[in-house]
């Protein structure tokens, strides 16, 4: 064998270059390159079928034997990523085509059926050998957009070795989750680092999964439910309080609703996250009704009291999304509680966007106008600047940020700002569009107030705005706010009757 192949990196350059069936032909010319070809080839596995093909073609009709499973432990040893994901949003990864019911098969009596189904077929090789011996150097485990059953083979693993999971869009749920079993019965998470569930209601993720687990990376989204469009919601669960006391906890995602605020958190002595640095809270699950619970009579419930309560952490992206009924003095609360509880000379991105839904006509489609002002915006800006790291800043949280075209403004932002690279502004719910009222605009900048607030941005490149005024279009331009260094803009919508026609 040349010695070429015992260099690691000639020998991974050489495996890009091949297709797994190249792989599998290379697998079969040695036995060296059989240890190294399938060691690439079983590296990442993109469905169950491979696990299939290691076991006898009868496996479905008769008892197993531990002999028949030998193959299966070898080359899933080499495995160290399942990724079961869906390309195509519309799409979902059914079980192996053998184990999907057919309806002649639905149409058989139980006695008649004389094949295995695929939680049988588990259970069975689960019996004739130590579930640590399947997949004992698993590292990565991403499960997007397939049905929930597929999850099966992997309850009861070990995990010594499992950094990742990433769990979203589960379909065909059972009555016991499948979920919550593979995450319950995980036997060690002492390397698990990264964890996001799409679900995060408190019975899918065990709390012994959290306190365990040296956890960074902890994402949390909140489970929707909703029969039509207009009885849109989310499930309500209290703040997991173990996620608080995550001193490891460098990144979250989380969702706050009206019972987040539990007797544990009141009970809380001191403050927490001091390791934070990027933030994700998503409050568009308070529902209409529940925002009147961050007014003054029941301040506990707002979101406001979570910031205020952080411990200093140093921050490099900050995201809030509010609720589009959000009222502009909730806004303030809320922006003021992340500028005290939170260090933000580091930020690089900040995002404060609007979303959720909210109480309108189903029939005729007229949204309501958003309540949070552009003072209301532009006060919560001068409240966090100086801001003299961030590159990337998103407000669609308010319509028409630049409404007023004052430059002395426009310049005390601007000076906050020195290393702004990407803009955007804007929010797609700000065009209603109605079948009996035509569309409305409740944002409008004007071109030159764009122009004027950017050319005062030393490092832009890349600015996105919702609805343009287009009627400004034919006004003359001003040389003074050119902007040479902005390669790219994107205008979602064009408003006015002079607009029609632009390109």
């Amino acid at each position: 064998m040349h010695p070429a192949w015992q260099i690691d990196d000639i020998r991974y350059s050489i495996f890009e270059c091949l297709d797994p069936c190249d792989l599998a032909r290379l697998a079969r010319t040695a036995g060296f390159f059989f240890n190294v070809a399938t060691d690439e080839l079983w590296k990442t596995v993109g469905s169950m079928s491979p696990f299939l093909c290691c076991l006898p073609p009868d496996a479905r009709r008769r008892p197993l034997q531990v002999g028949d499973i030998q193959r299966l432990n070898l080359y899933t040893s080499k495995t160290q990523s399942v990724r079961l994901e869906s390309k195509e949003i519309a799409r979902v990864i059914p079980l192996p085509p053998r184990f999907q019911p057919n309806k002649k098969q639905q149409q058989q009596q139980p006695d008649e059926d004389t094949t295995k189904t695929w939680e049988e077929l588990w259970e069975e090789i689960t019996k004739l050998s130590p579930r640590s011996d399947f997949l004992p150097n698993l590292r990565r485990v991403r499960f997007n957009s397939a049905v929930e059953e597929l999850l099966t083979p992997l309850i009861g693993i070990s995990g010594a070795n499992l950094t990742h999971i990433y769990i979203k869009y589960i379909h065909q749920r059972r009555p016991e989750s499948i979920v919550r079993n593979f995450l319950d019965q995980l036997q060690d998470t002492s390397k698990l680092k990264y964890l996001f569930v799409r679900d995060g209601e408190p019975d899918l993720v065990p709390s012994r999964l959290i306190q365990q687990s040296p956890l960074e990376h902890l994402r949390l989204d909140p489970r929707i439910h909703a029969a039509r469009h207009e009885d849109f919601q989310f499930k309500e669960y209290p703040l997991r309080f173990e996620i608080l006391q995550k001193e490891t906890l460098e990144h979250l995602t989380i969702g706050l609703n009206r019972l987040w605020y539990s007797d544990a958190f009141r009970a809380l002595d001191g403050r927490y996250l001091p390791a934070l640095k990027t933030l994700w809270l998503n409050l568009t699950t308070f529902t209409t009704e529940a925002l009147y619970g961050w007014t003054s009579n029941d301040i506990e419930r707002s979101p406001a009291v979570f910031l205020s309560r952080l411990d200093n952490p140093e921050l490099s992206l900050l995201n809030i999304k509010f609720p589009l009924d959000t009222y502009g003095n909730m806004f303030l609360d809320v922006v003021s509680a992340a500028n005290t509880g939170c260090r933000l000379d580091n930020l690089v991105e900040l995002a404060l966007a609007g979303g959720g839904w909210f109480n309108n006509c189903g029939e005729c489609g007229k949204r309501p106008p958003p309540r949070i002002l552009p003072t209301d915006l532009r006060a919560a800006m001068n409240m966090l600047l100086p801001l003299p790291r961030l590159r990337i800043l998103r407000l669609s949280v308010a319509p028409n940020f630049l409404d007023v075209l004052d430059l002395e403004m426009y310049r005390s932002i601007a000076d906050g700002l020195p290393g702004l690279e990407k803009l955007c502004l804007g929010h797609r719910e700000f065009v209603a569009s109605s079948e009996v009222e035509g569309t409305s605009f409740y944002e409008r900048v004007p071109l030159h107030d764009l122009a004027a607030f950017c050319s005062m941005l030393p490092k832009l490149v890349e600015v996105s705005v919702g609805a343009v005024d287009g009627l400004t279009l034919e006004e003359r331009p001003c040389e003074e706010w050119a902007c040479p260094g902005v390669t790219s803009l994107s205008v979602a919508h064009w408003a006015g009757n002079h607009a029609r026609g632009v390109s």
